[in-house]
Order: C-alpha cells, then sequence, then structure tokens
C-alpha cells in the first residue's frame, strides 16, 4: 500500500512541474482537461527522461533524485493559488441531479476497482505484467542500467511507460510500479472529460468519460502494469487536439502522439494515420503546400519524441524497431526461423487469415468482433476464441463512429476522427487484429460518443449502449477478477498465499531462489521470471540464438556448452513443455528420472531432434540418461517446475 501511495503522490508532483512547462502551451480552456493532460504530460516526460539516465552506468542508482527533483518542484506549486483551482473541478460531484449519481457511482467504482487490481500480485492472468513489463524493468534494476536483454525481445521495445516502473519497483515493489496504470486512468478520464466538455459542453462530457470507462480493456488494464491504456491516451488524446484546433495545439498534440510512439511501436502506425488525415482535412482550408508542410512537421516532431528507443535499437541490436522487418533489417541474435515465429503468433489473432492469404471481405466481421468475439482478438487460445473477454475494447466507440459516419452531421473534427479511426482499423486489420492495440482509438471515438447522445437521432440507442456496456463491464472485471483479489487487497489473504495457491511457478521461483543463488537458471517453457531473484534466461529456442541447439548432438554437448554459457541449473515447466500425462512420462523415463529407464526409440529421438523448436527435449533427457544433469529439486516440492542442476 505504500508503495503504491508513494507512486500516486509522485504523479501529482509531475502534474505539477508539467503545469509549469506546458501551462501557456496548453491553449485549453477547461481546467479538467489541463489538469489530467499535465499529469499524462508529467508521466511521460518522466519516463522519456529515465533511458538516457538509464544507459549510463549506474544511472538507475543515482537517477531517482533526477526524476524526484522536478516532481517536488511540482508539489510545491499545489499551494499556490493557480493550481488551487483543483477545488473549481465539477467532475464527479458539483451539480450531480438525480440518475447523475449513477455516473459518480460508476466511475468511483471503477477506480475502486483499478486499485484493488494494483494491491493484488499478479498471476497468469495478468501475463504480460510479469513476463516482461515488470520483469525486464527488474532486471535492469539489479544491474543498476538499462542494458541489452538478449532473450527478451520486448526489452528492445519503446518502454517510455515501462520506464516508470522501474522507479516504482524501487519504492514500491509491484504495487509501486502498477500504481503507475492506476494513476493513467486517473488522469485520462479528467482529460477526456475536460476535452469533451470543451470541445461539445457539459452533457457530452459526462457521458464520454463513462464510455472510456467501460471499455473493459481499459478498467481491466488500469489494475494491471500493461502499457496500452497510458499509450492509447497519449495517442487518442493527442490526435484529439490535433484535429479540434490543429494550430493552436500542434505542439502538445504532437508531443502527446509522440509519447505514444515512445511507449510502443503501433504509435508508428498512429503517425503514418495522422499525417495522411490531416494533410486531407487541412487541404481545404489551407492549401496543399501548407497542409503537407503542417501534417509532414507534426508527424516528424512525433516520431523525434520517439526517436531514442529506435535510435538505441539501431546501435545495440541493428534494427530501429527489432525483431519485426528481419527480412529488410536485420537484427543481433536472430534469424529467419524466429522472425517467422514471431510474425506468425502476431498474425494468429482475428479473421480473415487463411494459410497466411489475407481476405479483405472479412473485415466487417473483424470490427464487429471486437464487441462479440473478443476471444480471437486477445490470447490465450485466440485461435479458438477462448481469449479472455477483459481485453476487448467494447462496443460504444465504435457504434458511435458508426452513428456519426452516416449521420450527415460531420464537421471538421467528426470527419477527421472517423477517418484517422478507419485508417487505423485498416492498418490494425491487415498487421495483427489485437484488440488491446486499439485502445488508441477510443479517446477520439468516445468523445464522439458523448456527444452523440444529444446530437444524433440515434442518441437514444448510443446512451443506452454506453449504460449497458459499463454495467457488462464492472460485472466482468468484479467476476474475472476483482473478486478474488479484494481479498488480498482488505489483508484477508497474504500475496505469498495468494499466488502460492493460483500461479503455478511462485513455489518453482521460490525454490530455485534457494539452490541457485550463486548460479543462473536456463527457464523452459516458463516466463515468469519475474519472481525470480537470481539471474535467469528464457532458453526455448524461439527467442534468440545464444544457445547453440543446431550444434548439439548429444545430451552431453548440451551440458557442456551451457555450463559454458554460465548456466547452473536447468528449469522445465513440466505441464506447458508435455501437455499430456502420455508425452510427459514418456520423457521423463527417456531422462531417467523415474528410476526406470525406458528411452527413446531411434525414430522418437531423431524426429524431435529434426524439429529445432522442440530440439531441447531429446537433449536434456539425454543429458540426464548420461548422468551430466541430476535432480535438484522435483515437481512435487515446487508444483509443476523440475530443477536440474549441471554437472561437470
Amino acid at each position: 500500500m505504500l508503495g503504491a501511495l508513494i507512486t500516486t503522490v509522485f504523479t501529482l508532483g509531475l502534474a505539477g512541474a508539467a503545469r509549469i512547462l506546458f501551462g501557456r502551451v496548453l491553449q485549453i480552456q477547461s481546467v479538467e482537461a489541463r489538469i489530467g493532460l499535465y499529469g499524462l504530460l508529467g508521466l511521460g516526460l518522466a519516463g522519456w527522461v529515465t533511458l538516457p539516465i538509464g544507459l549510463l552506468p549506474n544511472g538507475l542508482q543515482w537517477g531517482l533524485w533526477v526524476v524526484l527533483t522536478p516532481a517536488f518542484w511540482g508539489l510545491a506549486t499545489l499551494a499556490r493559488p493557480a493550481f488551487q483551482r483543483l477545488g473549481e473541478l465539477r467532475f464527479l460531484l458539483d451539480r450531480v441531479r438525480g440518475a447523475e449519481w449513477l455516473f459518480v457511482g460508476a466511475i468511483s467504482i471503477g477506480l475502486l476497482f483499478s486499485w484493488i487490481g494494483v494491491l493484488a500480485p499478479s498471476t497468469a492472468g495478468d501475463w504480460d505484467s510479469i513476463a516482461y513489463h515488470l520483469a525486464v524493468p527488474k532486471i535492469w534494476n539489479q544491474a543498476g542500467q538499462i542494458h541489452y536483454i538478449p532473450f527478451i525481445h520486448h526489452s528492445n521495445f519503446p518502454l517510455c511507460v515501462d520506464n516508470l516502473y522501474i522507479w516504482g519497483l524501487q519504492w514500491g515493489g509491484q504495487q509501486g510500479a502498477k500504481a503507475f496504470s492506476a494513476c493513467f486512468l486517473a488522469f485520462g478520464l479528467m482529460a477526456i472529460y475536460g476535452v469533451a466538455k470543451e470541445v461539445y459542453g457539459m452533457p457530452a462530457a459526462k457521458w464520454a468519460t463513462i464510455a472510456f470507462l467501460g471499455a473493459p480493456v481499459v478498467l481491466w488494464e488500469s489494475g494491471t502494469a500493461y502499457v496500452d491504456l497510458a499509450q492509447g491516451l497519449y495517442v487518442g488524446l493527442g490526435v484529439s487536439l490535433l484535429f479540434h484546433s490543429f494550430n493552436r495545439n500542434y505542439l502538445l498534440g504532437s508531443l502527446l502522439v509522440g509519447l505514444g510512439v515512445a511507449s510502443k511501436y503501433t504509435g508508428l502506425q498512429s503517425v503514418l494515420a495522422l499525417a495522411v488525415v490531416a494533410a486531407v482535412g487541412l487541404w481545404k482550408s489551407e492549401g496543399a503546400a501548407i497542409a503537407i508542410r503542417r501534417a509532414a512537421l507534426s508527424a516528424l516532431t512525433a516520431v523525434a519524441v520517439g526517436s531514442p528507443w529506435l535510435i538505441k535499437n539501431e546501435v545495440l541490436v541493428q534494427n530501429p524497431v527489432f525483431p519485426f522487418f528481419y527480412e529488410k533489417l536485420g537484427g543481433k541474435n536472430w534469424d529467419q526461423r524466429r522472425s517467422e515465429i514471431y510474425s506468425r503468433e502476431q498474425k494468429s489473432f482475428g479473421v480473415g487469415r487463411n494459410d497466411g492469404v489475407l481476405d479483405p471481405t472479412a473485415i466487417g466481421h473483424a470490427m464487429l468482433g471486437l464487441a462479440y468475439q473478443p476471444g480471437r482478438y486477445v490470447n490465450p487460445g485466440q485461435q479458438e476464441g477462448n481469449g479472455m473477454p477483459t481485453g476487448a475494447v467494447g462496443v460504444s466507440g465504435l457504434l458511435a463512429g458508426l452513428f456519426w459516419l452516416i449521420s450527415g452531421k460531420v464537421r471538421r473534427f467528426e470527419s477527421s476522427a472517423v477517418g484517422w479511426v478507419g485508417l487505423s482499423l485498416a492498418m490494425w486489420f491487415v498487421l495483427s487484429q489485437q484488440s488491446r492495440y486499439l485502445v488508441f482509438i477510443l479517446p477520439p471515438l468516445c468523445l464522439l460518443a458523448g456527444a452523440g447522445v444529444r446530437q444524433l437521432i440515434t442518441g437514444t440507442l448510443l446512451a443506452t449502449t454506453i449504460v449497458l456496456q459499463t454495467a457488462y463491464t464492472l460485472w466482468l472485471v468484479h467476476a474475472d477478477s476483482v473478486s478474488d483479489k479484494v481479498r488480498v487487497a482488505l489483508g484477508a489473504e497474504t500475496p505469498q498465499e495468494y499466488l502460492e495457491s493460483r500461479l503455478g511457478f511462485y513455489r518453482a521461483a521460490q525454490k530455485l531462489n534457494e539452490i541457485a543463488a550463486d548460479g543462473t537458471v536456463a527457464l523452459y517453457d516458463e516466463v515468469f521470471g519475474f519472481y525470480l531473484d537470481v539471474p535467469y534466461f528464457w532458453a526455448n529456442p524461439g527467442h534468440c540464438t545464444i544457445i547453440p541447439y543446431d550444434q548439439m548432438k548429444d545430451g552431453a554437448e548440451y551440458a557442456d556448452k551451457m555450463a559454458k554459457l554460465g548456466f547452473t541449473h536447468i528449469a522445465i515447466n513440466l505441464r506447458a513443455a508435455f501437455p499430456s500425462a502420455e508425452e510427459r512420462q514418456k520423457w521423463l523415463g527417456a531422462s531417467g528420472l523415474t528410476g526406470l529407464s525406458a528411452p527413446y526409440s531411434n525414430e522418437e529421438r531423431e524426429a524431435i531432434l529434426n524439429n529445432w523448436e522442440i530440439r531441447y527435449k531429446a537433449l536434456i533427457a539425454d543429458a540426464c540418461a548420461r548422468g551430466r544433469l541430476a535432480l535438484a529439486a522435483d515437481p512435487r516440492e515446487t508444483g509443476i517446475v523440475l530443477v536440474l542442476r549441471i554437472l561437470n
């Protein structure tokens, strides 16, 4: 709890510092919008400056004071008269009448759910948080410096938001890090409310805010360490400001979009769509030459903000957008086989792909599927439609965009927003149909939803949809995670008890922390190394080329080469590596670990060795049978993980 509170105070200080820096640049009158945007800008700039600090020797040890200084400076401004306007906020309680209390209640419950997610430790339901969003900052904190991590290619992504987790982990562990997401939600709701009020007036502001909160992916991610919510706010609010008043908000809107580019590669797609739509939108009023120049400058400004990560990648891994476009750009410790695996996984989401061929006629199905079939757009099990529904973007925003498109009432802002969303959706359909990749379209769509309730003849239907979607989202997030996590938040269950009963790898991690304290662990079919305090490496062949599996002919060579690389222990998640009990028992027999030797037949062994993705299974079994690997902990001690020690 203390770590989360420190993060909250830190973000308030950053908001105050951003007010000093951007108070005269932000050309918007709404006090709610200004405070929300100040908070988002302060957080983004703190994450941005962490990169150059972290790249310096021991930068993460002394750099905390560099980011704390502007926060202290900003906190001092909270007492100044200009910031005392916080008391003027009509965001929740001022002039609330009758049914409007439902709005207040929904916002309050949503924020409460967010904080419950923050206070409970992450498990497999929060997969990416503990696979890399928190794991990478933890590795960097242990080293005292941002450095190249060869086995987690995600560590080369733009990590402006993830960089904030570096500091949160230092002062508050998981809670301190994930609290940034809750703060992003709070500032984001305030900014959307204020921008909607500026563009469309007070009634639209409330509907827009509740529509954004009602997107399942928004509420769910606000209690995790995922970054799509933050990145979506940067991009979505940035383009909204630009479309509302391109000239007045050129610098700030471009900066916000740039922070989105600095937080996720998908920001580059958004910049391309922004440049095209802005050029077309300005064409009539400004002329072709001026329109193209201003759109290009805005796009270049946004890319420049995100460029430090692209430059870092070019220096460290010889590919500015690693691991993408390997065929054209190459990349360190990567090859065509691994590139194809990653590309295949990215294209496994959604519909319209048969044997790798894209079917354009399925685009309508894909759009509607975001709402009625979320399982195909969220992992795990996306190809069977088994993905978690909490990752869906919901129907309210998409329906609002459709209603405005056919309304005949579109003006400059509406036409630009709908055009940008449409182009973004087309690129999403072609590249990777993951629903959480689309959070950035929600801010402008929710602005349209708020206005549409009053201005369109379909307003009643739209309002009903927003109410039902929000009610469903609150129920879904409560049923899926909050009802379970609240026990930890209230102290009825300790974090350790919670993890031991809900995360299979947690017991194994505690065992590995004990027996491999002076070594390095090779993890197979397990990516939750965040819970390890010892050095580890994702050892499956698909992650990088450092372990030379192609050069290993048998278990003896495997043990020799792994020891030479510095590994002391091998940990295998048996349930993930061998899904069927029959396959698991067959491998244990081949390894001799069951006490009865039952080696693979020559045909079975050759079949495994010839498949480079699972070649390690035969090599490890043979190393065990040859006595080069000794049992250090079996699944009865760790739950599902077999731990082996490499012998000389």
